[in-house]
């Protein structure tokens, strides 16, 4: 889910062909995700939750109106600039004992058959708190392989619109262009809603990925850590 460039050791962009490392993975031959329940132990969720809920009240805007159509067709559609609307700000000191947590690390590793190495120092919080929040079809930064989206607050004031706020993956679309999807046909999406304390463990880069927008009243926040895959 990460969109902001990041510099990168990698000196190659991708292209269309998946690395071998990747597309020989476990994670990859499960279609390029897998949901988690109760990757954390409850009093570590509920710290979690304290610290975006603190940190929200300062989260900056982040907004851009229209997706950049060129950078679809640009390293494998990696590294653009999709169009969204949220809140956002980086993680803490709890978020931070997660991310570079042994454990997390081994779990993911075991996971994905790969070893891996966080992106950054700090993970992010997202908050999709206000209606038409969403973030447009993409896949993630060139050192971003692996997204960890943890759901930490999901709250909806009745609507019938049972899909807002629902992360849809293409993953029949691995191997082509974002161009190429046609976002209207539903036989292709798998629609995910995480619930409070679940956890999606996602090859970011390679399976396009949107979040759809937010219903009134509803509000929803994730942890997104990133991590980027030894080649």
């Amino acid at each position: 889910m990460q969109t902001q460039p990041h510099s990168s050791s990698k000196s190659q962009p991708r292209v269309s062909q998946i690395p071998a490392i990747i597309g020989q993975s476990p994670l990859y031959q499960r279609g390029g995700f897998v949901l988690l329940e109760k990757l954390l132990e409850p009093k570590n969720l509920a710290a979690l939750q304290r610290e975006a809920l603190t940190l929200g009240r300062n989260a900056q805007e982040n907004k851009v109106l229209e997706s950049d159509r060129n950078a679809f067709e640009l390293n494998f559609g990696r590294g653009g600039s999709p169009a969204r609307k949220c809140l956002s700000t980086q993680g803490a000191t709890v978020q931070d004992a997660f991310y570079h947590s042994s454990t997390l690390t081994h779990m993911l590793e075991t996971l994905s058959g790969t070893t891996v190495k966080p992106t950054g120092s700090r993970g992010t919080f997202s908050y999709y708190a206000r209606e038409g929040d969403f973030l447009a079809l993409h896949r993630d930064i060139l050192t971003c392989d692996l997204t960890l989206i943890t759901c930490l607050f999901d709250h909806t004031r009745g609507t019938s619109n049972q899909l807002g706020g629902m992360l849809r993956l293409y993953p029949s679309y691995n191997l082509k262009p974002l161009s190429s999807i046609p976002t209207q046909n539903l036989q292709n999406a798998v629609d995910l809603q995480l619930q409070i304390g679940q956890s999606l463990a996602l090859l970011g880069g390679i399976v396009p990925h949107e979040l759809l927008p937010t219903n009134p009243g509803q509000v929803r926040v994730v942890s997104v850590l990133c991590f980027e895959i030894n080649l």
